[in-house]
């Protein structure tokens, strides 16, 4: 812009091209040191101008087999499908899946106790930092496929399926580890399956003669949780558990 024939000064550039990139945004994928950034401000591009090499710029270029991609999270999203996505719609596919992480509980977040496709899924999603990147690359690669396997809609379809049993296997940990602590008290109370509240209340039973005086003070917690009023099956669950651990359950 500084050479003929446009021959621009250089404060004439920095504030043009920063208007220009905020007016265009949409139509654009904007990286810092390769993070995404979702939405341009006058600071960032402060900085951009006067540090450029730190800086990255992409079009959302999708051909036919990526649109199909793409699309196929929107459906899975229950979101109408885009020909000509932009930024904005990007960021609207994207931020349902961060949510999905950001509310999973701590534990299901560290567990192994999961299917190898679910704890792939969970990392590329917690380390997402490009929207196209976890969407072409990323989440594929998870469930152990590349782009170039998408040409077939059998494929495509097997994917789908992937991604919604590896979100079901996400949501469904922490109530797994419930019932797995359940089966270990209902053994404990006697040789079969017995569930709530039926094994609370034998449970109680067990130790009502305990006096409290008499007993370690840990134990006395724990007879305490055993006894607490509570009527709901995973929170009298998680208390007896957490007592147990010394730490919180989920």
């Amino acid at each position: 812009l500084k050479a003929k024939p446009f021959k621009l000064k250089q404060g004439f550039i920095d504030f043009w091209v920063q208007i220009f990139l905020i007016a265009k945004q949409k139509h654009f994928a904007f990286y810092e040191q390769d993070i995404f950034v979702p939405s341009l401000t006058v600071d960032t591009l402060e900085v951009a101008m006067k540090q450029p090499q730190k800086y990255m710029i992409s079009t959302f270029n999708l051909d036919e087999n990526r649109l199909n991609v793409f699309n196929r999270y929107r459906y899975f999203l229950n979101l109408i499908e885009e020909n000509t996505p932009d930024s904005d719609t990007f960021i609207e596919t994207v931020k349902p899946f961060l949510i999905f992480y950001s509310r999973l509980l701590p534990y299901t977040q560290q567990t192994k106790k999961l299917n190898k496709e679910a704890i792939r899924l969970r990392d590329a999603i917690s380390l997402a930092t490009d929207p196209e990147k976890v969407f072409f690359e990323d989440i594929p690669r998870a469930f152990g496929y590349t782009m170039n396997d998408f040409t077939e809609d059998q494929q495509l379809e097997n994917f789908s399926i992937s991604l919604q049993n590896a979100t079901r296997d996400l949501s469904g940990a922490f109530p797994n580890l419930i019932n797995r602590i359940e089966e270990v008290i209902s053994k404990t109370v006697r040789e079969e399956r017995i569930d709530f509240p039926e094994n609370k209340l034998l449970l109680q039973q067990r130790f009502k003669r305990l006096k409290k005086e008499q007993i370690d003070p840990k134990l006395r917690v724990l007879v305490q949780r055993i006894n607490t009023p509570l009527d709901d099956r995973q929170s009298w669950i998680s208390s007896i558990a957490t007592t147990i651990m010394g730490k919180p359950l989920d």
